[in-house]
C-alpha cells in the first residue's frame, strides 16, 4: 500500500493513507473498529478511574500523534516514517478491549451461562486450527507464493522461502555492506518474509492495487509510482502497453527512488525489464535487477 509521500503534500499524505487503508479493509474490519469505538463510549460511562485512564488517554494519545494529520507530515518529512505510518492502526489496542469487554460480560452471566462461554471458547479454538491448517485457502494466510497447503517448514533454520536468502545475499553482495539501507521494488510475497529477514532492504514507493487507475491516465498525469506498479503487477492494459520496452521502464524508474527490483519470472514485461537493467542474478521464481 505504499506511495510516494511527496505527491501529496501538506495533510494530503494523512488522508490519502487513511483511504488507501479504509479501501483495502474488509467488511470485518470495519465492523471490529466500530465495536472499539463503541467499547470506549462504553468505558467513558461506566469504567472505573483506571480503566478511563488506560483506554481513554491511550486513545487521545494516538489522536495527537499518529492519527493527527499535521504530526504524520512532521513524521514523515523529518523521520521518514512514510514506510512506517501505514501501521498507525496497529497501534490501537482492539485486542486489549475485546478482551476487556469480554471479561465484563463474562462476570455479569449467571454460573450456568458461563458454561455457554466455556463452549464458545472452545469452538473458537476449533475453527482458529481450521483457519492456520485447513483453511490455507484463506487469502489473508500467507504460506508462501506458491500456497504451502500442508504447512510444512522450510529446510532452512530462518524458516522462509529459499527465494529470500538468495535475493538478500545478491544485493548485499552489490551494495558492499549488509547494514547499509538499500531500496528495492518487489511484490507483496517478497514483502511479508524479505523485511523480516533482512531489514536493511526497504521497499520503493507503490501501489499495490492499481484495478482502477488506467496505464494511460497515469502516464499523462506523471503518476509515476502507479505506472511503475502496473506495469510491475502486470495490470497495464489498453493501447498504452505498446510503450512499454526498456527505454520507457527506464524513464518510469528515474523517477522512483529505487536501486533494485525482485522481479517474479512469470512478469509479462519481464524481457523489457531485464533488458532495461543489470541482471546481478536468479532464484527459482524470481530476477534482481540493478537499477542504479
Amino acid at each position: 500500500m505504499h506511495f510516494d509521500p511527496n505527491q501529496y503534500p501538506g495533510n494530503e499524505y494523512f488522508w490519502y493513507s487513511l483511504y488507501i487503508y479504509w479501501r483495502s479493509f474488509s467488511p470485518s474490519i470495519k465492523l471490529l473498529l466500530g465495536g472499539y469505538l463503541i467499547i470506549l463510549l462504553y468505558i467513558m460511562v461506566n469504567g472505573s478511574k483506571k480503566e478511563r485512564l488506560f483506554y481513554i488517554i491511550s486513545f487521545l494519545v494516538l489522536l495527537l500523534t499518529c492519527l493527527n494529520p499535521w504530526m504524520c507530515r512532521y513524521l514523515v518529512d523529518h523521520w521518514r516514517f512514510h514506510g512506517r505510518h501505514f501501521r498507525l492502526f496497529w497501534l490501537i489496542p482492539l485486542p486489549m478491549g475485546y478482551a476487556y469487554m469480554a471479561t465484563k460480560i463474562y462476570s455479569a452471566l449467571k454460573k450456568k451461562a458461563r458454561s455457554l462461554v466455556y463452549i464458545g471458547v472452545a469452538g473458537l479454538v476449533v475453527f482458529s486450527g481450521y483457519r492456520v491448517y485447513e483453511g490455507t485457502k484463506h487469502p489473508d494466510l500467507y504460506t508462501g507464493e506458491e500456497v504451502n497447503t500442508g504447512m510444512i517448514p522450510m529446510d532452512n533454520i530462518y524458516k522462509v522461502e529459499d527465494d529470500i536468502l538468495e535475493i538478500s545475499r545478491l544485493i548485499n553482495e552489490d551494495s558492499g555492506n549488509p547494514n547499509e539501507e538499500k531500496m528495492a521494488l518487489f511484490n507483496s510475497q517478497v514483502l511479508i518474509e524479505l523485511r523480516v529477514y533482512d531489514a536493511s532492504i526497504l521497499g520503493c514507493p507503490y501501489h499495490t492495487k492499481c484495478n482502477d487507475l488506467d496505464l494511460q491516465t497515469a502516464i499523462d498525469s506523471g503518476n509515476w509510482v502507479v505506472v511503475e506498479s502496473l506495469i510491475f503487477n502486470g495490470d497495464a492494459e489498453g493501447p498504452a502497453v505498446e510503450k512499454v520496452d526498456a527505454e520507457f521502464i527506464k524513464k518510469v524508474m528515474s523517477n522512483i527512488e529505487c536501486q533494485y527490483v525482485i522481479l517474479p519470472k512469470k512478469n509479462p514485461f519481464r524481457d523489457a525489464w531485464v533488458e532495461a537493467f543489470t541482471s546481478l542474478g536468479e532464484t527459482e521464481k524470481y530476477i534482481v535487477l540493478k537499477v542504479k
